[in-house]
């Protein structure tokens, strides 16, 4: 992250929604960029395994145009 010394450039970037930014770091949730895309880890009181996880609700490169 940025606020522990992280770079500040787009390739470590990715955009939250206003109620969802204050709470990620706070419930536990971690992101990491991998091949230029974010993946969510959940803490470990909902997911023991922590498996890095994928939006892909709104992935242009997943889906087709209107």
């Amino acid at each position: 992250p940025w606020a522990q010394g992280g770079p500040t450039d787009l390739a470590n970037l990715t955009l939250l929604c206003r109620p969802h930014y204050p709470d990620h770091t706070r419930t536990g949730w971690t992101c990491t960029i991998t091949d230029g895309l974010p993946h969510w880890t959940p803490p470990t009181w909902l997911d023991p395994q922590q498996t890095p996880l994928r939006n892909t609700a709104h992935n242009h490169h997943t889906t087709p145009p209107p």
